[in-house]
């Protein structure tokens, strides 16, 4: 029985084909005895048995002949027939096989060619339309040829199918392990070799025609060598870019990979990355699967799943050390392009860089990504995106976020999403995002769809149309903010860097704002968009205009009323620490600084202020760690005196002066820092000295006494003798 091992989705390539040669039919051939036996005849008439590597050769004497192997052959003599040129194709351009063959499940070892200048060369040079080549495997090849270079057929235009072939298949363009350029239909079939060319290359195929099909076929991703690395990426089964990727709908079973796929409650489990290699043979299947274990990719650079139409639920496991460098490509990322969902899962520690539509995790979306996170690198020219590259209208992200940084060389690019055309939601992005282009934003470069409930903390720099959370927006983005600095050139924006007939509400931006020209603290500039109920801070942004939106200082930034009083929804959507923060959403868990202690009172005493309090009657939604006591001798102007524990709620202040007013102020501290304070102050005192010239006078009937001041008052106007 044939091995097979994976199973990958495949490009449909259109070219314009160019002029070829070959060698005739009637091409002597050098080092064959042609006395020798040049196959039989069936009892039927119809089926010529071919029983040795002789037999195989004259097989070009009928091109459309009904051919079968009586037997496994031996090939090893073709390496010096017609002096080290070896085996001569069967069929050429100008005479292709048309006939069948069928290997009957025998196999050929040790075939010879080596053909540098020809076009079309494998056991059958060139196939076609009607022919057949199937049932047979090529064992230890070696084939070389110039153009159509492939295995078993150079060029095929008819079916080829049941077939492997190992060894090496080395050419100048159009090379594959199987099959070199393929106009016909490959299926059920598979090579391990080590395949070498200048351009097109794959391990299956070289390239396919736009009429070409390849169904239930693969090559081995741990035994194919192209060009002299392991490639499931360009170069896999043919070179091509992403962008034309096709479902051919593969149909091996499943079941034969349970060793890796462990089937369980509807899903098929993946532990191991050969499991992950496993489901490439049906990614473009309806099949579930779920990551059981964590699993790491260093040793594995390229692997990546080029077209998924299941389901993927990581199972809050983690994906790390993806390595994928196709600086050319379309559609790179751990899933290249995506039909299905992709849910639960992290692919952490990523360096990807491809060209258009590129993602951490998805470079196109079209179905559902949820709950998932990037972070490390990614890198690429035009729809650039942390998790996903481009987002298309049928596509949803949601509950996802990314912490790596994101760079493109061109246009779109986005924390999150380089373009999205469907829906983003519930998602954040805290890694720093830059393009030498335009349409750079911090979690979406270019939105023509809905973007809601997210929020940017990184940095945004770029060319022109820069924006703290969308570089360029036609679409909608509502209840959104950003918080990172933004940079650029022209329209330039705290939150949108160009709003064109689109819609922002409900949106704010706080951080420094940097441009030459269109340059706002909430949107850069406005050509026909609405923005409703936005605001800007215009003491952090460094910006007192912006096309769009209402600037306001950081105090009213944080205060409630200014959001409340323009319609913001803190019932299910907002939330707010009151005075200690700006708006965030109620689903992050944000913290703030205490509240102030109450109750602090002073209780004054010879020298010393006796300071007590209560715990703030609101942590914020962190335990107190301590308390900071300020002090100074006018209101305003306290100074650091000392700290006590969490657990102390008093401080005997000493060695005072009698009669000094002093200035108090203690704050409670928590894990995000120190609150504001409560104030309080008093002057220490005692008792007066005795008064001065005590003198008693007698008199008739009465006593009078008289005296001076004391000397001390004990720090405070004496208020009775």
């Amino acid at each position: 029985m044939m091995e097979r091992k994976i199973i990958i989705g495949l490009v449909l390539f259109v070219e314009v084909l160019g002029v070829f040669s070959g060698v005739s039919v009637s091409d002597v051939i050098k080092g064959v005895d042609r006395n020798i036996v040049s196959g039989e005849e069936s009892t039927d008439n119809t089926v010529i048995w071919i029983y040795n590597v002789y037999d195989l050769q004259n097989m070009s004497k009928n091109l459309a002949g009904h051919y079968a192997l009586a037997n496994d052959i031996n090939a090893s003599a073709t390496k010096t027939w017609n002096g080290g040129n070896g085996f001569v194709p069967i069929g050429s351009l100008t005479s292709s096989f048309s006939g069948v063959f069928d290997g009957k499940g025998h196999k050929i070892t040790n075939l010879y060619i080596n053909r540098p200048t020809r076009y079309g060369v494998g056991l059958f040079g060139c196939t076609s339309l009607g022919s057949t080549v199937e049932n047979v495997g090529l064992v230890n090849v070696t084939v070389r040829g110039r153009f159509d270079v492939g295995g078993l057929v150079g060029r095929n235009d008819g079916v080829v199918n049941n077939s492997y072939v190992s060894g090496n298949v080395s050419g100048a363009n159009t090379v594959g392990g199987l099959v070199g350029y393929n106009i016909g239909t490959v299926r059920n079939s598979y090579a391990t070799c080590n395949v070498s060319g200048g351009s097109r290359v794959g391990g299956l195929v070289g390239d396919n025609y736009n009429v070409g099909t390849v169904r239930n076929s693969h090559y081995d991703i741990d035994k194919v060598v192209i060009n002299g690395g392991h490639h499931l990426t360009i170069g896999g089964l043919f070179d091509h870019q992403y962008n034309d990727w096709l479902s051919h709908g593969l149909h091996l079973n499943i079941s034969d990979y349970s060793s890796t796929l462990i089937p369980a409650g509807g899903y098929y489990l993946i532990n191991s990355v050969q499991g992950l290699k496993d489901l490439l043979g049906f990614a473009d299947m309806n099949y579930k699967f779920r990551l059981a274990a964590n699993l790491s990719l260093s040793s594995e650079p390229g692997l990546c799943i080029p077209y998924f139409a299941g389901e993927f639920d990581g199972n809050n496991h983690t994906i790390s050390n993806l390595k994928i460098n196709m600086s050319f490509a379309s559609k790179v990322g751990l899933i290249g392009h995506n039909k299905g969902t992709v849910k639960n899962v992290g692919v952490v520690d990523v360096d990807v860089s491809g060209g258009n539509e590129v993602g951490g995790l998805v470079g196109y979306n079209l179905e559902t990504v949820n709950n998932c996170y990037a972070t490390g690198d990614v890198s690429g020219s035009y729809q650039v995106g942390g998790l996903v590259g481009y987002n298309d209208h049928q596509g949803g992200v949601s509950n996802c976020y990314v912490t790596g940084n994101v760079s493109g060389g061109g246009d779109y690019v986005g924390g999150l999403v380089g373009v999205n055309e469907g829906t983003v939601s519930i998602s954040h992005v805290a890694g720093n995002v830059s393009g030498e282009g335009n349409y750079v934003g911090g979690l979406v470069g270019e939105n023509k769809g809905t973007v809601s409930g997210s929020y940017v903390a990184g940095n945004v720099s770029g060319a022109n149309n820069i924006g703290g959370l969308v570089g360029y927006n036609i679409g909608t983005v509502r209840n959104s903010y950003a918080t990172g600095n933004v940079s650029g050139s022209y329209q330039v924006g705290g939150f949108v860097g160009l709003s064109v007939a689109g819609g922002v509400r409900y949106t704010y931006a706080t951080a420094r704002v940097t441009g030459i020209s269109h340059v706002g603290g909430l949107i850069g500039y406005n050509n026909g968009g609405t923005t409703i109920a936005s605001f800007w801070d215009i003491n952090t942004t460094g910006q007192t205009t912006s096309a769009g939106g209402t600037g306001k200082t950081t105090d009213e930034m944080m205060n409630k009323t200014t959001f409340t009083s323009a319609g913001w929804d803190f019932t299910n959507i907002w939330d707010i620490w009151d005075g200690r923060t700006y708006p965030f959403f109620k689903w992050q868990d944000v913290k703030a600084v205490p509240l102030e202690p109450l109750n602090l009172r002073a209780r004054l005493g010879d020298r010393y202020v006796n300071l007590t309090w209560e715990a703030p009657a609101d942590n914020g939604g962190l335990p107190i760690i301590k308390y900071r006591i300020y002090r100074g001798v006018s209101s305003g102007k306290e100074t650091y005196l000392t700290t006590v524990g969490n657990n102390t709620t008093y401080y005997n202040d000493t060695g005072l002066t009698n009669g000094q007013k002093y200035y108090y102020r203690v704050s409670a501290v928590n894990g995000i820092g120190e609150g504001r304070a409560a104030f309080v102050n008093g002057t220490p005192r005692t008792v007066p000295r005795e008064p001065e010239n005590f003198e008693v006078i007698d008199g008739d009937g009465f006593v009078y006494l008289s005296w001076f001041r004391p000397l001390f008052d004990g720090g405070a106007p004496i208020e009775q003798y």
